[in-house]
């Protein structure tokens, strides 16, 4: 069935925030990133189960080894065939179902542990349905007004608007330890970091489109509106701000297709 074009052209922003917190305190350079995931997780076959892998891989070495003797040229070929390459034939057979047979059991165990992106996400982490792209996730930061003079009111209120793009092999969180909140502080600015459709917890369309540099500026543009909202929420003001956009170019990033300049 084809897929229907998304009716209207400019991106539909629903929050949609697990904890749409905006935390203006650094993330301590120290503790891990994901505290609650178990990164170092690696599957492993218990003996029971490696012995039915073996056994599995007997069953498909026998299979095909009866099948052979069923067909009249297979027949003829074993006839001419010498006795040491017959079971040498048997043995790879054998290794490979072997191998197989293992690897479905460890990713088995793999895709057990898998846990949704809301599941997976910190505290502050926050989730926006973005037309023709799907759910985004992404990250907000406020300046730090109680460190700041209270009697000056350009440092109170947020005149700018960040948004930080990732590059190829990374995520929102390149941007989490050391530049989200001290630039928010530095610009006095609203700063907002996203994954990029197949990166981090953002979901991963169906429709090859959604990963294109066009879709992903229709991300960050989705991402500067949520931003600006934040600004006026926090000012009481709807002054127009300064955009300003982050890209941080992978040095291996030779095709473009994350980075996008909206």
């Amino acid at each position: 069935m084809p897929r229907r074009r998304a009716a209207a052209r400019t991106p539909t922003v629903s929050s949609r925030a697990v904890v749409a917190s905006a935390s203006t305190a650094a993330a301590d350079a120290n503790a891990p990133l994901f505290p609650h995931l178990d990164l170092d997780f690696r599957a492993r076959v218990s003996p029971a189960e490696l012995a039915r892998c073996v056994a599995a891989a007997a069953v498909v070495t026998a299979v095909c080894a009866l099948a052979s003797t069923r067909h009249p040229l297979a027949r003829a070929l074993l006839a001419t065939t010498p006795r040491a390459v017959r079971v040498a034939w048997a043995l790879a057979t054998f290794v490979v179902a072997l191998f197989v047979a293992r690897w479905i059991a460890l990713e088995a165990k793999e895709q057990a542990r898998l846990v949704a992106a809301e599941d997976a996400a910190d505290e502050d982490s926050a989730f926006a349905a973005v037309d023709g792209v799907g759910i985004v996730h992404y990250k907000l930061r406020a300046p730090n007004n109680d460190a700041k003079d209270e009697t000056d009111a350009s440092k109170r209120d947020v005149a700018t608007v960040v948004s930080c793009v990732h590059g190829f092999g990374a995520n929102a969180y390149s941007f989490e330890r050391a530049t989200a909140a001290p630039l928010a502080d530095a610009l006095n600015a609203v700063v907002v970091a996203h994954d990029s459709p197949g990166f981090g917890l953002t979901e991963r369309p169906r429709d090859l489109r959604a990963y294109t540099p066009r879709a992903n500026a229709k991300v960050c543009r989705a991402m500067l509106r949520l931003a600006e909202a934040k600004a006026e929420d926090a000012t009481g003001s709807r002054t127009p701000l300064r955009r300003v956009h982050i890209l941080h170019w992978s040095p291996y990033d030779r095709v473009g297709v994350v980075n996008a300049d909206p």
